[in-house]
């Protein structure tokens, strides 16, 4: 029976835990069984939003286990006690929330505490884990040994059928009708705390704040309850978006690496992203997406911007998963607007049209040159070809196959360092050859090193270029010509956006 008064803001909750449109995820039943099995650790992975909390504490008071310490990681005070549980923990269930934002100490000492109450087999001892996707992963990966001893049980985004179940909660109590049901459910992705926010929000714009006394048809549109949404949590999440996006270095002709984690992320339907597995699929982006990773940029990067970006995204530098820590910035980031969000935050744009920024093309003697300007060019996050980056991969393959397409067309610019054996050597010539006809495309721009006397290459004479003295300081040197070769790649970019009216086909 529903109460005669019954306010929107108890039926559709936003915040707090529902009570009349609580709905069991599909996993219940196994949740309860797991949480009933005495002594046995669980870990319950999903994403932020999709009622993880909810379902344990409510199938935890359902079954009458009310004795339960709950520590929530983002607490100062419960991170502590969570470190210290090996020393405090005797008899009892304690439940760790969010156990992914917890420093990777403490996740050992956790993953060591467990391994000794699963090896000394204390069945009046459970500890429990929520957290993220991939959650268990890290978790395993400080104690191996632990696969196939702890029940690990992954809460998948909610199909439409249990959003759909939790608006006709909403609507018996509230005595109204949904007709678009269905497709307020699907707005939800998949997320019950969404659902709650977009029942809300359909009923104020009809004007129901409250049950009705006659059944009362709720119409509203999906785009205006999408509006309303959006309009209230845009506020919040825009800032963060564009100061993740710019990153810790920004550089406008760059291939905006932080951008593109945060549109695959957008991307991902999960919520979260495994960096790794991203980068396989988009090998285009492997050196700038992967150099912020492998050289801990991300990581320090979101540690300096704590204050603006903890409660945005979240990175386990362990696992390599970067994932959403609210739903609403899920929300809001679905429904970025991409091209004209590249351009709010400095880009030139988000498609490339090339494989490479530059291509390095030398002899051997100058290597050391090669190497210092690539990793010059990578660090202002342009996307370069230097071999020995590429060694596994050139390994076992045709060369000229697979340099030959490099140099004629999938490079922005061929920067060729031009010292006294360049004209010597076989593959400098082969090289040459290849993109002999980009000249005339002002694509090739050539590096003299001092020592270098005019031959039959005295084409490159023909074009602007740079010197480089090897009996002065290099690294000053350096940084002029990747200053200069920015300016030019990024006038390439202003020039391409003009044509193709900007931003990206990434939409």
């Amino acid at each position: 029976m529903v109460d005669s008064f019954v306010p929107l803001e108890d039926v559709f909750k936003t915040t707090g835990i529902p009570t009349y449109t609580f709905v069991e995820p599909f996993e219940y039943g196994r949740l309860q069984v797991a949480l009933r099995t005495a002594g046995k650790p669980l870990v319950v992975e999903g994403p932020s939003g999709i009622g993880k909390t909810t379902a344990v504490t409510r199938a935890l008071a359902e079954m009458g286990m009310t004795n339960v310490q709950i520590l929530r990681a983002r607490v100062p005070a419960d991170a502590e006690v969570v470190a210290e549980l090996p020393n405090i923990l005797q008899d009892g269930i304690v439940l760790i929330d969010d156990f992914h934002v917890l420093p990777l100490n403490t996740k050992r000492i956790i993953a060591d505490f467990i391994k000794v109450l699963i090896d000394e087999g204390r069945p009046t001892t459970k500890v429990i884990i929520l957290g993220i996707n991939e959650a268990g992963r890290s978790l395993i990966k400080f104690a191996p040994d632990l696969t196939g001893r702890v029940d690990r049980l992954k809460l998948e985004n909610n199909r439409a059928e249990k959003l759909e179940e939790l608006l006709s909660l909403g609507e018996r109590a509230l005595n109204i009708r949904l007709p678009n049901k269905k497709d307020l459910a699907e707005e939800a992705i998949g997320s019950f705390q969404l659902c709650q926010m977009i029942g809300f929000q359909a009923c104020m714009a009809a004007n129901v704040t409250q049950r009705t006394v006659n059944l009362t048809s709720v119409d509203t549109p999906v785009v205006t309850v999408r509006g309303q949404i959006l309009e209230e949590i845009s506020p919040r999440w825009a800032d963060a978006a564009y100061t993740f996006a710019r990153g810790q270095k920004f550089r406008p002709s760059g291939r905006a690496p932080y951008l593109r984690l945060l549109y695959w992320l957008s991307k991902s339907g999960e919520w979260s992203l495994d960096v790794r597995k991203a980068i396989n699929a988009n090998p285009e982006h492997k050196f700038s997406v992967g150099q912020i990773i492998d050289k801990n940029y991300l990581r320090d990067f979101l540690n300096e911007k704590a204050v603006e970006l903890d409660m945005f995204v979240h990175y386990d530098d362990f696992a390599d998963v970067l994932s959403v820590e609210d739903p609403k910035a899920y929300y809001y980031l679905r429904h970025i607007s991409w091209p004209k969000f590249v351009r709010q935050c400095g880009f030139a744009r988000l498609d490339f049209k090339s494989k490479y920024d530059f291509a390095l093309s030398f002899a051997g003697a100058d290597r050391d040159l090669a190497e210092e300007l690539a990793e010059a060019l990578k660090d202002r996050q342009f996307q370069v070809f230097y071999d020995f980056d590429e060694s596994s991969d050139i390994a076992g393959s045709d060369i000229e196959r697979y340099l030959a397409p490099i140099y004629a067309s999938e490079s922005e610019f061929v920067i060729a360092i031009i010292g006294k054996e360049y004209p010597r050597r076989i593959w400098t010539k082969f090289e040459s050859d290849q993109f002999r006809a980009r000249f005339g495309e002002d694509r090739v721009i050539p590096i003299f090193v001092s020592g270098f006397q005019p031959t039959f290459f005295d084409e490159f004479f023909k074009v602007g270029g740079f010197s480089l003295l090897r009996d002065a300081e290099l690294g000053p040197q350096i940084r002029f010509i990747v200053e200069a070769l920015g300016k030019k790649l990024e006038a390439l970019n202003r020039q391409a956006e003009a044509g193709d009216s900007g931003g990206t086909d990434e939409d």
